[in-house]
């Protein structure tokens, strides 16, 4: 005898992850991913105990993953803020079937804003950890570089000044020599003059 689940799959009331996702024109990857961020969250699925407990999807759970598909598509989200504000939106209902209760609490609207606004908080914090981690590693890395350059400049700089200083001192040493080469060779012909003149 056929079990009530059965008979909703045979009847189209449930869907596989394969139908679900040619419905939405994705790969069945997608769903899988979009399905286990919702259980996250809270969000249950029909199970399906003869095929593995693989999820079972109903019309509202098409849905629910249609509007997180939407919001990652043309809104550019990440699948878990927008699977956060999809799941605050509808407020916890959560009917697998249209013969079950919503699985999750309801909630008024102070409550959901409130838990909604807390994901976003948290979501805020770990991007904001994360771009503070990636800042710091790019800055390292950078002003490592940046160290590194100047510290070439500098030293290129000191060893022009030291080459600069050893050229002038050989230019006034040389100058030195120079004159007083120049002055031995005046006061030799001057002793040389006055040994012309007077016959010593």
């Amino acid at each position: 005898m056929e079990t009530e689940q059965e008979i909703s799959f045979i009847d189209g009331a449930v869907m596989r992850t394969a139908e679900v996702a040619n419905n939405l024109n994705v790969v069945e990857s997608t769903i899988r991913k979009y399905s286990k961020c919702l259980e996250k969250q809270g969000y249950t699925f029909i199970k399906e105990p003869s095929n593995n407990n693989g999820r079972l999807y109903s019309k509202q759970d098409q849905e629910v993953l249609q509007e997180i598909k939407t919001l990652t598509d043309n809104k550019r989200m990440s699948i878990e803020l927008a699977v956060s504000l999809v799941v605050s939106r509808r407020g916890g209902e959560n009917q697998s079937s249209q013969h079950e209760a919503p699985r999750v609490p309801m909630l008024t609207d102070e409550e959901r804003a409130e838990k909604f606004l807390e994901r976003m908080h948290r979501n805020f914090m770990q991007e904001n950890e994360k771009t503070k981690q990636e800042m710091k590693i790019y800055f390292e890395k950078n002003m490592r570089d940046v160290v590194e350059n100047v510290m070439e400049d500098v030293v290129n700089s000191a060893v022009e000044k030291e080459k600069q200083r050893h050229k002038e001192e050989l230019r006034l040493l040389r100058e030195e020599i120079v004159n007083d080469v120049t002055k031995v060779i005046q006061k030799e012909r001057k002793k040389n003059w006055f040994q012309r003149l007077f016959g010593n």
